[in-house]
């Protein structure tokens, strides 16, 4: 075929096309761009050309004109022959009449008639009527695939030569198109490519907007930046944007950490908030005149241009979540070929207010501080990293009731940046897994992995065992105290009565189901959220952790890499890959009681005990479906009481 555009394509352009289960097109653009200037009367003939291609796949009622869209299609003819194959193949002859003996043959073309609505059969043979001594034609429908990017699945009633999809027709009434059905089903193959083009022809104008003085970005991965899920093409935004939220969320934290390095942690936390809520981004893009680049639809011949100019678009109402989801995608593209540096770049022509970005991060300044000696060497040891600035490391373990020294901070500056940190670099590894999750699927394990209950359990657990001192008496010339586990937890400074309290609570509870949890974690086909819930871990253990990781990104001038080393080291990158490996259920109670309920309302009625705890029970309709007694809390009571809910319906699905 020959392809007529009005502006120059980009190359390489390539779509695979599904026409069956065993039967795929891929459909390439040769590097032939050629400019030619065509005469009126030649653009009427590959006009009517494309008209009768698109056309000669549907019933008559559906047909419409061919004027102002482009491209064109044709076959791969010179120009000066298009005209004539036009006259042999526009148009149809009937059956069967005095001037057509057309019977005596095997015809090519689609077979119409008003009793089959015009809608195209494909010729099987002539069939002789004795009585009547008149002809009628056997022919089947033709199944004409409205889909062809994704992979069909064949019915037997699509074969050829499934007698049961026949029907017979008078001769007299049909009529038979000149165009060969075999060609005519190529033209399935233009709307696809169609599609094809917009979205690379939209990638290169995004490219020349944004990126005019930045290294070369692939044309195929803004294609998929800009691309919608209702666009109903292969590949969209989601896995992207799944990069680019944790990516954003990165640049922002750790500019505003930088900036204002007097900011408490709820001060950086509400700015961040609003840099990269939905409605800021949406505004950001509409500056950005962002909406002329997004296909949110599949293009079709309804559409009255192919390439619209800047401004002749409809301003059709696209949804702030779009236009949020597509500025992410962007910032996740521009990271994929060109790292943070192209990122924060993207991100500054967004939010300019972030476009001062430094891009290699200083270090907090050191501040005098005698720390013990001792606790250091296990620290470093614990850890695996040691810090030149010993007032940063302390800073990410005190808690902020410690007041007897003003050598350091609180964490939570920390703890803030940390967030920032472990998210970015868990959405990474899991972007980067082979083979590809879906976005929905990488949600679930992000949410998994930096949840506060699961970060908790990783300070409680991921211990070291202590080594033995030698303690020398006058009965015993040397003996040696009893080795002990020393974890992260019990390095934080504090001043609260409350937490030494919590402390010990909470180390009773973590002797009882540690091993539970391990287990599950471990072993178990689905994620132990009940069992976290039971477990019920302050936050100050998961903040720990999260300003442990952003001490380390300071102290290693941001390398995202050492800070990664970390995650190994307390196994939360082992958990990831068993997670991903062994397709472990992640989804929260309480997301898969609403799933399995449906529209029916489910109810909660909890109630606190005379001891202290609390009870829940959990109605669906009139039908109570769970009951749990002695929860420490009312957040543990709704995840269990959900828990065990899901366990009682699944278990009764099984059943039926």
């Amino acid at each position: 075929m020959a392809l007529f555009t009005s502006v120059k394509l980009p190359m390489p352009a390539n779509v695979d096309l599904y026409w069956d289960d065993q039967t795929t097109f891929t459909a390439r653009l040769q590097q032939l761009n050629q400019e030619v200037v065509l005469s009126l009367s030649l653009c009427r003939v590959i006009r009517r050309i494309t008209a009768v291609l698109l056309h000669s796949t549907r019933e008559r009622s559906t047909q419409g004109d061919y004027t102002d869209f482009l491209p064109f299609f044709t076959p791969d003819l010179p120009l000066e022959e298009l005209e004539d194959w036009l006259k042999i193949y526009d148009g149809s002859l009937m059956a069967e009449s005095r001037q057509n003996r057309i019977h005596l043959l095997s015809p090519e073309g689609f077979v119409r008639s008003p009793a089959l609505h015009f809608i195209p059969h494909i010729f099987r043979r002539w069939i002789r009527d004795p009585d009547s001594k008149g002809l009628s034609i056997e022919c089947r429908r033709f199944e004409r695939r409205r889909n062809l990017i994704q992979r069909a699945i064949l019915t037997q009633h699509m074969s050829l030569e499934n007698p049961s999809r026949a029907v017979c027709i008078v001769a007299a009434e049909c009529t038979i198109d000149l165009l060969p059905w075999e060609l005519s089903r190529t033209s399935l193959l233009i709307p696809p490519m169609i599609q094809l083009l917009h979205r690379q022809l939209m990638a290169q104008a995004l490219r020349l907007e944004l990126f005019e003085d930045a290294p070369e970005i692939s044309l195929d991965t803004l294609a998929e930046a800009i691309t919608t899920p209702s666009s109903r093409w292969t590949v969209n935004y989601q896995r992207l944007e799944f990069l680019g939220d944790s990516l954003l969320k990165f640049i922002v934290s750790t500019h505003l950490f930088y900036k204002h390095p007097q900011w408490h942690e709820g001060y950086l936390s509400k700015q961040k908030d609003l840099l990269v809520s939905n409605e800021r981004l949406t505004h950001a893009a509409i500056t950005a005149h962002l909406e002329q680049f997004i296909c949110k639809d599949f293009i079709t011949r309804k559409h009255r241009a192919f390439w619209p100019k800047q401004g002749d678009i409809a301003r059709e109402m696209i949804p702030k979540k779009v236009y949020a989801d597509v500025v992410e995608a962007l910032v996740a593209a521009a990271y994929e070929h060109g790292g943070l540096p192209l990122s924060r770049k993207l991100v500054g022509i967004f939010l300019p207010e972030l476009s001062d970005f430094a891009s290699t991060p200083k270090q907090s300044p050191k501040q005098n501080g005698q720390f013990p000696v001792h606790l250091e060497m296990k620290l470093d040891a614990f850890l695996g990293y040691k810090f030149t600035n010993r007032s940063l490391l302390w800073e990410a373990l005190t808690h902020p009731s410690w007041q007897r020294d003003q050598s350091t901070s609180s964490y939570q500056r920390l703890e803030f940046l940390g967030d920032a940190v472990l998210d970015v670099l868990v959405a990474k590894m899991l972007h980067s897994l082979s083979p590809k999750l879906a976005e929905g699927r990488m949600t679930e394990l992000r949410a998994a992995l930096v949840n506060a209950d699961f970060l908790a359990f990783l300070c409680m657990e991921s211990a070291m065992a202590e080594p033995s001192c030698p303690i020398v008496t006058a009965d015993s010339p040397e003996t040696f105290a009893r080795a002990k586990n020393i974890a992260l937890w019990m390095f934080m400074r504090h001043d609260s009565p409350d937490i030494a309290k919590l402390w010990t609570e909470c180390a009773k509870r973590h002797g009882m189901l540690g091993e539970v949890v391990k287990k599950k974690l471990e072993g178990d086909d689905s994620y132990p959220w009940g069992t976290f819930a039971q477990l019920g871990a302050p936050k100050f253990y998961s903040d720990l952790v999260e300003s442990t990781i952003g001490a380390i990104f300071i102290e290693s001038k941001g390398c995202l890499e050492t800070c990664g080393q970390f995650l190994k080291r307390i196994h939360l990158v082992d958990y990831l890959q068993r997670f991903v490996r062994q397709n472990v259920r992640l989804e929260h109670p309480k997301s898969a009681l609403n799933r399995i309920t449906g529209t029916d309302e489910v109810k909660f009625e909890i109630e606190d005990t005379a001891d202290g705890l609390h009870k829940i029970s959990v109605w669906l309709k009139s039908e109570k479906i769970a009951s749990i007694d002695s929860c420490f809390s009312r957040a543990e009571a709704f995840v269990r009481g959900a828990d065990e809910a899901v366990v009682l319906l699944l278990s009764r699905t099984r059943d039926q």
